[in-house]
């Protein structure tokens, strides 16, 4: 087997990660779970009113302060840009790094990654085709947070919705999918902690579908960077969205619209 390793990114700045010959094509889905954005703070432009004066002291101060970060860089390492990562072999699970693996954090777009799953279980089950229509409702076409713009009373492939919430992480579109398997989102979200809990990933819980937060300093979601490693291990070697995962854009539903991978790793980086 190849040692190639592939990083997923989400819409929320966290990440999980899963080695793999294959993984490559497929880090849209996978991610190190809990990596916190890096929040870069810019220079405030002097004040044109501010003296001379002024201005040479806050000069001195920068460059003194400029100096002793410096001097402590030398002597402490950067603290990681991460609160909690995971590497695994997909094909073994064989763990080879792991920080705080068990830690509990909001998957954000992620939870498309069981609601995907859950899709895909539907299908093989015999209950739904990728060519089933789905009617866009208007809980859907007001969902907020990244979208595709639907309109109620559209209609879509159950397919080209799936693969829409996949590569563009579109929120719309996977409450659509969601309505269509399960009847309703909060049906599905059932759905999604059962199939949870048979993969073993006893520290994740879904309130959601699409991984919005109810307010905007709370998120109901929560897993570990473990349980996310678990469920896309599942995805690889259980279905087949990597043929989607891989693509750096599509066209939607046969129209000028096009679907942009929110992985930008795709088309960008070797494998």
């Amino acid at each position: 087997m190849r040692s190639e390793t592939g990083v997923g990114h989400d819409d929320g700045g966290r990440v999980a990660v899963v080695r793999s010959d294959r993984l490559l094509r497929f880090s849209k889905l996978i991610a190190l779970a809990g990596l916190a954005g890096l929040a870069l703070a810019g220079s405030a432009m002097a004040s044109p009113h501010r003296n001379r004066h002024h201005r040479t002291v806050r000069h001195v101060r920068s460059h003194m302060a400029a100096r002793h970060r410096v001097r402590t860089h030398r002597h402490h390492a950067a603290a990681p840009a991460y609160h909690a990562a995971l590497l695994v072999d997909a094909d073994s699970g064989n763990v080879l790094f792991a920080e705080n693996p068990s830690l509990q954090w909001p998957p954000a777009s992620m939870a498309k990654m069981m609601l995907l799953l859950v899709a895909t279980d539907q299908i093989r089950a015999g209950r739904f085709t990728l060519q089933d229509p789905v009617r866009i409702s208007e809980r859907a076409a007001t969902t907020g947070g990244s979208h595709l713009g639907l309109h109620e009373g559209q209609v879509f492939p159950l397919s080209e919705l799936m693969k829409a919430a996949l590569i563009r992480s579109a929120n719309d579109a996977a409450v659509a999918v969601a309505e269509k398997i399960g009847g309703s989102v909060e049906a599905t979200v059932r759905r999604m902690n059962q199939r949870a809990q048979a993969l073993g990933m006893s520290a994740t819980y879904y309130g959601t579908v699409d991984g919005l937060p109810p307010r905007p300093d709370h998120d109901v979601d929560h897993t570990t960077a473990f349980d996310l490693a678990t469920l896309a291990r599942a995805l690889i070697h259980n279905t087949e969205l990597l043929e989607w995962s891989s693509m750096e854009m599509a066209p939607f539903d046969g129209g000028p619209a096009m679907l942009h991978n929110t992985n930008h790793l795709i088309g960008h980086f070797d494998g």
